[in-house]
């Protein structure tokens, strides 16, 4: 599970949150592997429920 956590914060700290990931262990394959699932539960959401995507945009000021 810290595997997964570690990847959702990934943000531009100059490398640092890659070195831990170096440190854990998780090869380019893997991270592909955690990168299509990510994608897959997205668009599995997406067609589950069309109308959210609206309505988050519209509570975020974007539409």
């Amino acid at each position: 599970m810290a595997h997964i956590q570690l990847l959702l914060n990934l943000n531009n700290d100059g490398g640092q949150n890659l070195d831990k990931i170096k440190k854990i262990g998780l090869n380019s394959n893997q991270i592909k592997v955690i990168a299509i699932i990510a994608m897959t539960i997205d668009h599995v959401t997406w067609l589950l429920f069309p109308g959210c995507s609206i309505i988050a945009k519209e509570e975020a000021g974007k539409v």
